[in-house]
């Protein structure tokens, strides 16, 4: 679809979409793994339209929510393929993170609320029970690549309002679910150093990662001289 014209693209997005969000019967539309993959390819271009075309990214985060909620699943996300489907989910909200130019005032509050809602979905795909290591690892993989774009990334010049204020939230949330899912793997942890070291020029990483420091001291404190000292939780507090 990205050759697409425009206003086509829209309009085949918005269709699908509104299609699936009027369907009850929605193992109709998903009876196989290539049903699924050609829905993603749908709703993850929804994700990549302009800011302009607000209403129907909503729709594709609607989507997403009931999927992981188990409001509204179709099963065949439900049985073999659901950790696909969140590693696609992964993949598609990082794109409401690229830097869009010549955004109004208006708009660009629009594309704030876009990425929080993103943050919201990552969080609970991260605290989601049972998910397994390959998912674990692709996300936190992919919330590295969204912090060193906003914080390293062209964004700051095309969108300086949305990379200030959303490297908060992505750092935050990124080292809440490393912590959340205790990884050792060499892999990880090497990719983590080689990207961390350049984003120590913003007070963003300095204040979160003493906050985290902080949290874990807290924690050691309270499994070493009981509940009356330090914390039960390691919390990031800012």
């Amino acid at each position: 679809m990205n050759y697409f014209p425009a206003d086509i693209k829209k309009n085949i997005i918005q269709n699908v979409l509104e299609v699936y969000l009027q369907t009850k019967e929605l193992d109709i539309i998903f009876s196989s793994k290539f049903h699924l993959k050609w829905f993603f390819e749908f709703t993850g271009q929804a994700f990549a339209l302009p800011i302009e075309n607000f209403s129907i990214t909503e729709k594709a985060f609607l989507i997403y929510d009931q999927w992981i909620s188990k409001e509204r699943t179709p099963h065949a996300f439900l049985k073999k393929n659901k950790f696909y489907c969140l590693r696609e989910m992964i993949n598609h909200l990082s794109l409401i993170f690229q830097p869009r130019e010549g955004l109004s005032r208006d708009l660009t509050k629009k594309h704030l609320k876009l990425c929080k809602n993103a943050i919201q979905i990552y969080r609970k795909i991260g605290n989601n029970k049972p998910i397994n290591i390959k998912t674990r690892k692709h996300l936190l993989t992919v919330l590295m690549g969204i912090t060193d774009s906003l914080l390293q990334g062209e964004g700051l010049t095309i969108q300086p309002q949305l990379t200030q204020s959303q490297s908060w939230d992505v750092l935050k949330l990124l080292f809440e679910l490393w912590l959340v899912t205790g990884t050792h793997d060499p892999q990880l942890w090497d990719l983590f150093k080689s990207l961390a070291i350049r984003w120590f020029h913003r007070k963003e990483t300095v204040i979160i990662w003493s906050a985290t420091v902080f949290g874990l001291m807290n924690r050691v404190i309270g499994i070493l001289y009981g509940e009356h000292e330090g914390t039960k939780t390691v919390t990031i507090t800012l």
